[in-house]
């Protein structure tokens, strides 16, 4: 069957703003509904493999609260706090026929989150050119997951269990293997902060420089092979230090941005998903999140824009990234040991990224402009998925094409465009999915893609 995905999203926000008194106050509220069904034909092939089917549906909520305001000459600070609530129930039937017809795996969880901040942030003008900043977050997370995966055999392909999650009934046509259910309820507190400069060194080129430490909240996984899979798993947190300048030359004909960062991972999270054989010779497909003991991560970007002539506009942006563990000690499930993964490279973290392009606009007439832009984008090696970056998991460097053409009044009130994504069919594999000692699944990038788009403000 083809693949499917069909999403309905609703959305409102308000925001009001105050000129007070005491200060420029701004509140921003939104509400998100979603609701989201996909199917999936992992084999790819027209014979029945295995394929996945999914709906979910989910909420969130949020409200912030900020003053600005200026007590002293050269001084604005910015005061607030912020208050989220995200929920969402999941439902997934994956069909194994590959391992024994007719087996079928029910995965169904309800998520919640509720995150509250508090946040104060200060900019201090020592001179005319030089600035201070300096900021500091108090952040309260609390999330709970209810999860049963619950596996039988269906003789008819299109039976359903019947009953709530933790008490299923087989029918006639279904033999119940198994239910099992995990809940998790934990909460996590951190205090983050930014100290940093900037100095314009002329009218025209400013340097910056900034050290920030943050966390991303730990939490619970949905889809488990055994009960322990749950989780929690712990925060992950990281110190930053970025120095950079930005440039403008010739009349802002000439943009000239260079940056370097050195960050420092710690715990840092990753999805492990792996094959161990149960007590009774079953092969078990287990899903978790680990965290890491530490990583290292540095690079430079750079980023040229030019405009030589009116209407062509040149760019070039180039980037080097280093990402390695620097202490992992990693538990192999499918063996049982642990595997020293210091040294080794971060999962998705090229060496090199490249982009060249160039974008050239000009009338005909007075009524109509037509624009064309042409980009190539160059990435590196990379590994995907396994954490133990084996051969299956290699991604190959990278070179595409794009083009497009588009035409339309110079106010912009319609356009038809034309456009061509890896405009050379080259062909490439865009992602893995790699469990040593079982099976391996492949995702190719899209070949040539060409189409045309109408655009009509109202």
């Amino acid at each position: 069957m083809p693949d499917m995905s069909n999403m309905d999203t609703y959305a409102v926000t308000y925001k009001m703003a105050w000129d007070s008194p005491i200060g420029d106050l701004v509140s921003i509220t939104g509400y998100k509904h979603f609701r989201l069904r996909e199917f999936t034909d992992q084999d790819w092939t027209p014979k029945f493999q295995d394929d996945t089917e999914r709906r979910t549906e989910g909420r969130q909520f949020s409200q912030e609260l900020r003053n600005t305001f200026t007590p002293w000459d050269g001084v604005e600070i910015l005061a607030g706090a912020f208050f989220a609530n995200y929920s969402h129930d999941h439902y997934q039937d994956f069909r194994i026929q590959f391992a024994a017809p007719g087996l079928r795996q029910l995965t169904d969880y309800t998520s919640e989150t509720t995150t509250m901040s508090a946040f104060m942030q200060a900019y201090v003008d020592i001179t005319d050119r030089f600035r201070l900043q300096g900021g500091v977050r108090f952040t309260h997370e609390k999330t709970s997951l209810d999860v049963a995966v619950t596996s039988w055999i269906d003789t008819t392909g299109k039976a359903q269990l019947r009953g709530p999650v933790l008490n299923r009934m087989a029918g006639p046509t279904e033999m119940l293997l198994g239910v099992i259910p995990a809940s998790g309820k934990r909460s996590w507190d951190d205090l983050g902060g930014k100290v940093g400069f900037e100095f314009d060194v002329a009218d025209d080129a400013m340097l910056y420089g900034y050290y920030a430490h943050g966390f991303k909240s730990g939490g619970f996984v949905g889809r488990i092979g055994i009960p322990e899979d749950i989780g929690p798993y712990n925060p992950e947190y990281v110190d930053t230090i970025e120095l950079g300048a930005k440039t403008q030359w010739f009349d802002n004909r000439l943009r000239v941005n260079v940056t370097g960062f050195y960050n420092w991972y710690s715990d840092i999270q990753l999805a492990s998903i792996y094959f161990f054989e149960d007590e009774f010779g079953n092969t078990v497909n287990g899903n978790t999140i680990q965290n890491a003991a530490a990583a290292h991560t540095k690079g430079i970007e750079a980023e040229i824009i030019a405009v030589p002539v009116d209407g062509l506009t040149l760019n070039a942006s180039i980037g080097w990234l280093q990402a390695k563990y620097s202490e992992f000690l990693f538990f192999d499930g499918a063996t049982g040991q642990f595997v020293d993964l210091a040294g080794e490279a971060l999962q998705n973290s090229p060496k090199w990224s490249v982009n060249v392009g160039a974008q050239y606009a000009f009338l005909i007439g007075n009524d109509l402009e037509v624009t064309t832009n042409v980009q190539y984008k160059y990435v590196s090696k990379k590994y995907n998925v396994n954490l133990q970056n084996t051969a299956r998991a290699e991604i190959q460097p990278t070179h595409i094409v794009d083009l497009n053409l588009d035409v339309g009044p110079p106010d912009g009130k319609w356009s038809i465009g034309f456009y061509a994504r890896n405009l050379f069919d080259n062909r490439y594999i865009a992602s893995v999915f790699d469990a040593p000692g079982t099976l391996g699944l492949v995702n190719y990038a899209d070949p040539r893609t060409y189409g045309v788009t109408v655009r009509l403000k109202i």
